[in-house]
């Protein structure tokens, strides 16, 4: 500790020997070096300063106007003559305040950091800064330096008005000395005081005499005793204007009066207003017994308004005085104390000055209440324009402050010491009062600020949203906030603030409210009449708690037009379709939506003039594949359309929806007409023996009938078929295969089964358009395996049956189609082909047992049916 208080005392020495004296500026720069941080002090007088921080030119030049070489003021004309006057709030030497209007009270303060200058609100740096403009004012808000909110150093500048000045007590007779206390007045910021109290002229430059305020100075006069003295002085306002003419006032010293002293003041400063200082009490004395009247409003001790006496008055004995505000004017009094020695009938005089202020004072929040999207430090100012103001008490807590006016004690909330702070993402309410020296407390007042410097990121739900609404649906859109607020989705437009707001109700719901923060969704539903055909911008809007927006959108578009048929296939009224494969296929002109329920197929089979028609079956198999999303797909259990025959179909239509949910309008039938297969197989021999003529049987070999049937064997083929064969896996099902053609056959007819046997279960018959689907049944057998592992049995057609009879079995009782093949077959089984006649549309051709081709009413003839597949 010794040698770092030895290098303190050297470094001091060396400045003071080594440098140009500076008026204890060697202190400052010892302070300054130690400190490490650059300057904590204003530059000499003389010097420029910048009080913005060192942004910018300089703010003016330091002034010294009293001579004592401290900076008592800066002139921002660079004159001489201070429009910033500066002052010791905590009477250490050194100015850290600016009194911006001359009145005395601090209205910001100096704050020296890192090396350069600002001003704060508030003492020690707190508060918000405050941004000194040259010739304009003070911006304290923060909202440009062009727009100063206060507007002191125009009005200063523009100031032609001379100032006027009052000395206190005034001229007269005393018996002790007096403390005098001169007052400067102006109608904008009044300056500073040149004295003198020996008679001399007062000059402000170069100084002759003192120099004191602004706005009063205060100095004893007579301490040297009896006599006369003569004070001179002379009032500047900030504007450098001055006084229109010196001022005299003469004192005179006369130690034979009756002398008087006061003490124990409880306060300068009183208020008529109820629980505020209601009185001044002091005491005093007299040196001298006699009679005593206490004045107000007077100028000597004959006139005024005597608020308590004539009484008498002992010598050396306390007296107390009680001088209640309500006897006062508002504003400055000097109470007159005048004692009339018994014995020399002289008199002595005293003044007490006494105040009286029935107004509270104001306080002033800078930043101001409001929305903000950063952290703020709130500073309270008190203003009060007569007795000061003495705290500021404030609550955050959402409850009243108090206090006592006439005490000033607080009862609820905390003194006002430093910047409050209004925290992020909240709402802080300041509730504050302020207490004047005179006791006034003001009313409750409450400043909100709200803070929030985030926006929410909203996140709408991928594939939990409609992209697409038709003519009448609505859009849902779900949807989460990482914030909480309110919310509002909105229609077109780019951001927050344009475009269409939705509200609740007629079919919307969700669209506006509140959310809470997290990854619960919310699931907005907006009605159809909200949108415009073509795409439409949905943003979902989540607002902070200053009315920032964080946003998401989502575009929703409304197709109100139902789709249609863009083509077929086979196409409407083609003619000599092929009948295999037998399936259907629609294009839309539009996406279509592929995985809702499918259409019913209503399918007729028309006479081939097309005069007349009846529904065939399709159950059972028949399937509806999307290929794409225009393309629908049926594959018809028949396996094959039926040959030679006029066919027409139709879709219901509600199942028929594009993506945005319109349904197809209708489904005009489409109709074409097919052909027989066109397929090359080999030919079998027919099995006949025998030969004929024109009347009777003949021997084979005859010229006159040649090149019959019997006289081939085995021409151009030998019938080849096998079975019936039992399925490996599906051991009840049993085939006949024709390994000529390579058909297979079911070996019973159809509601016949069994095995080889076919014994089990009822001959199904029916009229032609039943027959065309009664295979189907078996595709979706074992479990959609099919009847043996096969899943394209079909009604055979004419040609596919012709293939079946072996014409050299007995022509009689025996059928031509063997029944060891096929365990049902007899000769007067009639069987029916897919093949209708071409002749007349109403018949199809059939083969019998004894292996006759021929055609039947498709609607009143029921044969049975034998299954093929290939």
């Amino acid at each position: 500790m010794k040698s770092i208080v030895g290098l303190l005392l050297f470094l001091l020495l060396l400045l003071s020997n080594c440098s140009p004296k500076s008026g204890g500026n060697s202190l400052f720069l010892l302070l300054g070096l130690l400190g490490g941080g650059g300057a904590h002090h204003l530059p000499a007088p003389g010097q420029p300063v910048n009080l913005n921080g060192g942004e910018g030119s300089s703010t003016g030049t330091v002034t010294d106007v009293n001579g004592d070489g401290k900076a008592d003021g800066i002139s921002t004309n660079n004159n001489g003559i201070p429009d910033i006057p500066l002052i010791d709030t905590n009477h250490d030497g050194v100015a850290d305040a600016v009194d911006a209007n001359g009145d005395g009270v601090a209205d910001y303060y100096l704050c020296f950091h890192d090396g350069v200058t600002t001003l704060t609100l508030g003492p020690n740096c707190i508060g918000g800064q405050v941004t000194v403009v040259p010739g304009q004012g003070y911006d304290t808000t923060d909202d440009g330096v062009s727009n100063p909110d206060n507007t002191i150093l125009q009005s200063i500048a523009n100031d032609v008005t001379a100032p006027s000045s009052s000395i206190n007590p005034g001229a007269g007779t005393f018996a002790s000395a007096q403390d005098v206390t001169i007052t400067c007045s102006d109608n904008v910021a009044p300056g500073n005081i040149a004295y003198t109290t020996n008679g001399d002229t007062p000059v402000f430059s170069p100084i002759h005499g003192q120099i004191g305020g602004p706005p009063k100075v205060t100095f004893s006069v007579g301490a040297s005793g009896n006599g006369s003295y003569t004070v001179k002085y002379l009032c500047r306002d900030l504007a450098g204007n001055l006084q229109a003419a010196v001022q005299t006032a003469v004192f005179v010293i006369d130690d034979h009066l009756p002398d008087i002293t006061t003490s124990n003041l409880n306060s300068q400063y009183i208020s008529n207003s109820s629980g505020a200082i209601n009185a001044a009490t002091f005491n005093w004395s007299s040196n001298r017994d006699g009679t005593y009247t206490i004045r107000v409003n007077s100028t000597s001790c004959t006139d005024g308004t005597i608020l308590e006496g004539p009484s008498s008055v002992t010598n050396s004995v306390s007296n107390s005085a009680n001088i209640s505000a309500s006897s006062l004017s508002v504003g400055s009094n000097s109470l007159r104390i005048c004692v009339i020695d018994s014995i020399s009938t002289q008199t002595g005089q005293k003044l007490v000055d006494i105040t009286r202020d029935d107004t509270a004072p104001t306080v002033t929040p800078n930043p101001t209440a409001g929305d903000y999207s950063s952290t703020q430090s709130v500073f309270l100012s008190c203003s009060d324009s007569s007795a000061g103001c003495d705290k500021i008490v404030y609550t955050t807590n959402s409850t009243d402050p108090t206090m006592t006016g006439s005490s000033g004690s607080i009862t609820n909330g905390s003194k006002f010491t430093s910047s409050i702070s209004a925290a992020d993402s909240s709402i802080t309410e300041i509730r504050y009062i302020a207490r004047d020296n005179a006791g006034n407390v003001s009313s409750v007042v409450s400043s909100s600020y709200t803070v929030d410097s985030t926006v929410a990121n909203v996140s709408i739900t991928a594939g939990s949203s409609s992209s697409l609404v038709s003519a009448s649906s609505s859009a849902t859109i779900s949807w989460h906030s990482d914030k909480a607020g309110s919310y509002q989705l909105r229609i077109g437009g780019t951001d927050c603030s344009s475009g269409t707001a939705l509200s609740n109700g007629g079919g919307n719901s969700n669209v506006t409210g509140t959310v809470s923060a997290g990854t619960t969704d919310t699931t907005s539903t907006i009605q159809n009449s909200a949108f415009s055909d073509g795409a439409n911008t949905v943003r979902v809007c989540v607002s902070n708690l200053i009315g920032n927006f964080g946003s998401s959108t989502r575009t929703v578009t409304k197709d109100s037009t139902a789709p249609s048929v863009q083509s077929s296939t086979p196409s409407d009224t083609s003619t000599g379709v092929a009948p295999n494969p037998g399936n259907l296929t629609i294009v839309f002109n539009e996406d279509m939506k592929t995985d809702g329920s499918n259409p019913t197929l209503t399918i007729n089979l028309f006479t081939v003039d097309g005069t007349s028609s009846a529904a065939a079956s399709t159950a059972n198999g028949t399937t509806f594949t999307w290929t794409d999303s225009k393309t629908l797909k049926i594959k018809l259990s028949w396996i094959n359309f039926p040959e030679n025959t006029k066919i027409s179909y139709t879709l219901s239509t509600a199942e028929l929806q594009d993506l945005a949910g319109n349904a197809i309008s209708s489904f005009s039938a489409i109709s074409f007409t097919t052909t027989v297969r066109q397929k090359n197989r080999s030919i079998a021999d027919t099995g006949l023996t025998n030969c004929y003529n024109a009347t009777t049987s003949i021997s084979c070999g005859d010229s006159s009938f040649p090149r019959q049937d019997g006289d081939f064997a085995n021409t151009p083929s030998t019938r080849n078929f096998s079975g019936p064969t039992l399925n490996a896996t599906f051991t009840s099902d049993a085939t006949v295969k024709d390994n000529l053609t390579g058909l297979s056959w079911r070996n019973c007819i159809t509601g016949k089964s069994s095995g080889t046997s076919c014994t089990t279960g009822t001959n199904t018959t029916g009229a032609w358009l039943t027959a065309i689907n009664l295979c189907a049944q078996y595709n979706v057998m074992n479990s959609g395996s099919g009847f043996a592992g096969k899943t394209n049995w079909r009604v055979p057609s004419s040609d596919e049956l012709d293939t079946l009879p072996n014409y050299s079995l007995d022509a009689g009782t025996v059928s031509k189609i063997p029944s060891t093949l096929f365990a049902n077959a007899t000769n007067s089984t009639i069987y029916w082909s897919s093949t209708a006649y071409l002749g007349t549309g109403d018949k199809a051709y059939f083969l019998n047992g004894q292996g006759v081709v021929g055609f039947s009413n498709k609607t009143t003839t029921s044969p049975v049916v034998l299954c093929v597949s290939e």
